[in-house]
């Protein structure tokens, strides 16, 4: 609305910024509709896939994808997560935009043991999250792994759907969703092997999470595991929505500790390159083109 609008640029003049960074695609349609009204410079920074934003049935600007490239294009820069989505928002939006991975976001003396006998996500309990699928490999694994446990923590609106599908599988004793909690690297350092089963991400920090706590980490193959989990290095990377994959890599690294150990090794590694401070330094760069 045109109060909304204005509303924002009298607040923007009144502080005299500089540079303005609109955080998601709805900042980033706002910043273009009012960008002819300011001086400030303007940065749109994206924190999902393209997928995420744009999938037909899913995205949430399914319906908005010409006001969000009509707008964005009149910002100084776009910054996206990894260069899937920057290749992506070229050849379908023509844009041109700049690469930022997100940093980790903590850092911990303490680690899990890659020995346990545990499977550990994390993440919103919601549909795009993939945790039917995990619950079913799960119980698909759990026929001739009777001592392996899952944990997912994390809540949502598909909690009490997922606990019914773990009673349904007679996985009481085996499964469990922790609903929201605070407690979350107390929670990954139950864990042995961490499970991504996601069907889109913009840059997964769980899996920065999961590294950090030298977690090996098994996924799907979509397109944000690229940047931070190499196939047999820091865990394994299956195809993408294939149960049956996945199951194998359960099985493979359940049953070789000491690959486990080797990929924990590896997990730790890479979290070194995810340190606040050298992606600090990226946007420093960034940021002194335009103030």
């Amino acid at each position: 609305p045109e109060e909304h609008l204005q509303q924002w640029v009298r607040r923007i003049k009144q502080e005299d910024f500089d540079l303005l960074i609109g955080v998601s695609g709805a900042q980033t349609i706002l910043l273009g509709y009012i960008k002819n009204r300011i001086s400030a410079k303007c940065i749109g920074w994206e924190h999902s896939s393209f997928e995420g934003y744009f999938d037909q049935k899913t995205g949430y600007y399914r319906n908005r994808m010409e006001v969000y490239q009509m707008c964005a294009s009149k910002l100084e820069q776009i910054v996206v997560l990894n260069q899937d989505i920057a290749d992506k928002y070229a050849e379908k939006l023509g844009l041109q935009t700049a690469v930022i991975s997100n940093p980790k976001s903590f850092a911990s003396r303490e680690k899990a043991d890659a020995a346990g006998k545990c499977f550990v996500t994390c993440g919103r309990v919601e549909r795009e999250k993939g945790y039917d699928d995990l619950i079913e490999a799960f119980a698909e694994f759990s026929m001739k792994n009777k001592d392996w446990k899952l944990l997912i923590i994390g809540g949502g609106s598909m909690e009490q759907k997922l606990r019914e599908m773990i009673k349904e599988k007679k996985l009481q004793d085996k499964a469990r969703i922790t609903g929201y909690i605070h407690e979350v690297k107390e929670n990954l350092l139950k864990g042995s092997v961490f499970v991504m089963t996601s069907r889109w991400e913009g840059f997964p920090m769980t899996i920065t999470e999961a590294l950090e706590m030298g977690l090996p980490v098994i996924a799907y193959d979509i397109p944000a595991i690229g940047p931070l989990v190499t196939d047999g290095v820091e865990g394994r990377v299956v195809p993408a929505f294939q149960r049956g994959e996945l199951v194998k890599a359960m099985e493979e690294l359940a049953g070789d500790v000491e690959c486990r150990k080797r990929m924990s090794g590896n997990a730790l590694i890479k979290a070194e390159t995810l340190e606040p401070g050298r992606v600090v330094e990226q946007w420093e760069r960034l940021i002194a083109n335009y103030v």
